[in-house]
């Protein structure tokens, strides 16, 4: 169920009642402020104090990511190049650009680590396509791929110490815990088998608009909505 409720909760945030002030020469009046919460933080000396040494007090982080960023860029360059370069000729070899496609797919230090454990599996939310896949999918059909959709999922093991008394061993309770740490539900879908993510292609029904009373039911109804 899709929910629409931003406009309704940025009235129910940003409008608050003036309280009305009266003198023996004035009738009482009321009315309506507005406030912008993100202004007013983006606007305080915390907010810019923050700010200026964000690059500073997480130089090493900022970094590492970039000298990543850049090895994986130097890797797929090439790749894409030639996948593109072979695609335009006269008669392009069609296995080849899969396997080209493959190749470009697989970037990245293969993992080497075990393969047993308890398998969680992250994907982009059902019903939504993700930019990664946008991008990888455009690639694919600029190069002439029959291809209808390319997706990247991550598979998580997790690995339990043996206890004293034996192996240990996860709820299903449990393991949901660590499901919900792993992944962002906005964004995000999570699952305990590969085969479930072949869903991730299947096309879905649009859902009925729905509407939160926010200025009525408050955060209750916001968390209610949330839990739907």
């Amino acid at each position: 169920m899709k929910i629409r409720f931003a406009a309704a909760l940025l009235a129910g945030i940003a409008l608050a009642s003036v309280a009305p002030t009266v003198t023996s020469a004035q009738a009482v009046v009321s009315g309506i402020a507005i406030a912008n919460p993100s202004a007013v933080v983006q606007a305080s000396a915390a907010f810019t104090v923050a700010q200026q040494q964000r690059p500073v007090t997480y130089k090493p982080q900022i970094d590492q990511a970039n000298v990543r960023k850049g090895q994986i860029e130097a890797q797929l360059r090439p790749l894409i190049t030639k996948l593109e370069t072979d695609a335009k000729a006269a008669a392009p070899n069609r296995a080849a650009l899969q396997q080209q496609l493959a190749a470009l797919l697989n970037y990245g230090e293969p993992y080497a680590g075990p393969s047993d454990g308890l398998l969680i599996v992250v994907t982009p939310r059902f019903g939504t396509v993700s930019p990664w896949a946008s991008k990888a999918t455009d690639i694919a059909h600029n190069c002439g791929l029959a291809v209808h959709r390319v997706e990247r999922v991550v598979e998580y093991r997790i690995g339990l110490k043996s206890g004293l008394l034996g192996k240990a061993t996860l709820t299903e309770a449990q393991l949901a815990q660590v499901a919900a740490l792993l992944h962002d539900r906005m964004t995000e879908s999570v699952m305990f088998d590969l085969a479930t993510a072949h869903h991730l292609f299947d096309s879905l029904p649009a859902a009925p608009m729905a509407h939160v009373d926010v200025l009525g039911g408050g955060k209750p109804a916001l968390l209610a909505a949330n839990s739907e």
